[in-house]
């Protein structure tokens, strides 16, 4: 999904397809509405290319269910792969930092990104339990 980059997009996309499997079986479910009502008109849209894409019939709800599940279980696999910066990171480098992973791996990735203000200059990037030190912190350990 090269529409989602990072951890807070997927986690606030999963509570969506949530919001819309709790409101499925009621009465007048609406779901152009219902997004309208609850989410961002960009992950309105979206969300609404993704349903067209795979052909997903909205009256259909048994399918649109069973749909929902399983995009969730496929954001749920993505591999994580948590950075940390000395300082907050634009939506340029968070951007360029995904497509390199896809580019590089060809693996659609969420970034989990946190900011350690202590961290002198460049980042801490761990995957798989394993973390390698990119900052300048490391570099002045080294020459210690």
């Amino acid at each position: 999904h090269p529409y989602l980059k990072t951890k807070t997009e997927a986690n606030k996309l999963i509570s969506v397809l949530n919001l819309i499997a709790d409101e499925l079986f009621k009465e007048n479910f609406n779901l152009s509405n219902l997004l309208s009502e609850n989410v961002s008109y960009d992950l309105k849209t979206i969300l609404e290319n993704i349903f067209s894409g795979e052909k997903i019939n909205e009256t259909n709800k048994p399918e649109l269910k069973k749909f929902l599940i399983s995009l969730q279980k496929e954001i749920n696999t993505l591999p994580l792969i948590h950075i940390i910066l000395a300082t907050p990171t634009k939506e340029k480098t968070i951007k360029t930092i995904h497509d390199w992973f896809y580019q590089n791996f060809n693996k659609i990735v969420l970034l989990d990104i946190s900011v350690e203000e202590e961290l002198i200059a460049g980042s801490i990037i761990s995957f798989a339990g394993r973390a390698q030190d990119y900052s300048l912190d490391s570099k002045i350990g080294q020459m210690e």
